[in-house]
């Protein structure tokens, strides 16, 4: 079996190398979509993380039960504001 493959193989050659180019440039793409793909998640990663402040709105009071069970609410006189 493996002295017909290698016949084979001896007597394709021009279908081996462009076989073994194939490969070779499908795995290339493959590799560089992902290199693309995480490079890009990082790009808006990084952009949305300066872009945006670090702000955190609470009652004065946020000891009471009303905050920590999540149904504290604003009055609507501070909507405007």
């Amino acid at each position: 079996m493996l002295r017909t493959a290698l016949r084979n193989l001896r007597a394709h050659k021009l279908r081996l190398v462009l076989s073994t180019l194939a490969v070779t440039l499908g795995v290339s793409f493959v590799v560089g979509t992902f290199v693309f793909t995480d490079t890009l998640n990082k790009t808006f990663t990084d952009l949305f993380t300066q872009t945006t402040s670090d702000v955190v709105v609470q009652p004065a009071d946020a000891a009471t039960d009303d905050f920590q069970t999540g149904s504290a609410t604003l009055p609507a006189s501070l909507v405007g504001k």
